[in-house]
């Protein structure tokens, strides 16, 4: 006898609790929170496999490790949709249907990373946390950035470029950096100079 599948409130409790990390995971691997490819944003591409999933009726109570599954799952549809934008008629391209065990086990290992990463930025001075988190992880300019902190689009750099400084210092952010990219992007940033100091 086949197991039931997954019903429509487990699903509500699904999204409820994998969902954020879902579209992280879709932000990432679309470069951007503003990001669209073929017109789908980071949401829609969550929102689709979610409900292909429900349609299809998958069963989700066997997977051991369902956030890497569904994070898997996501970074999966992107590149699909990457593939396909690059046909001449993209509806004439088929996706896999198939997460690996590869996939599954890679999306695990950034995920604990990840956690590492973040813990690591909650280190930081608030200032500079909160100008990495807004300039750089959610690309955000600088000049929009400052009046929240109130100060000027430069002094938001020198704060990004302070807290960088202190993040280098930590194996867990430096891992990170080789599969993440939002986060790829602050290795490429200058280290704080003379008037990079913290808040």
């Amino acid at each position: 006898m086949s197991p039931p599948a997954t019903t429509t409130s487990d699903w509500a409790a699904i999204y409820t609790e994998h969902g954020q990390a879902m579209r992280l995971a879709a932000r990432s691997a679309m470069g951007g929170p503003d990001k669209e490819i073929l017109g789908k944003s980071s949401d829609d591409v969550v929102g689709d496999l979610v409900a292909e999933l429900m349609v299809k009726k998958r069963d989700l109570s066997t997977k051991d490790n369902l956030r890497g599954y569904l994070t898997a799952a996501v970074r999966n549809r992107v590149r699909d949709l990457q593939r396909r934008s690059e046909f001449e008629h993209p509806e004439d391209f088929t996706p896999d249907d198939v997460v690996s065990d590869e996939d599954v086990e890679a999306a695990v290992d950034r995920a604990e990373l990840a956690a590492q990463a973040v813990a690591v930025i909650d280190e930081l001075p608030e200032r500079e946390r909160y100008a990495i988190v807004e300039k750089v992880m959610k690309c955000r300019q600088a000049k929009d950035v400052g009046p929240e902190l109130g100060v000027k689009p430069q002094r938001v750099s020198q704060l990004v470029n302070a807290g960088v400084g202190r993040l280098r210092k930590h194996a867990a952010f430096t891992g990170l950096l080789s599969v993440d990219r939002s986060l790829r992007d602050l290795s490429t940033t200058k280290g704080p100079d003379a008037t990079g100091a913290s808040s």
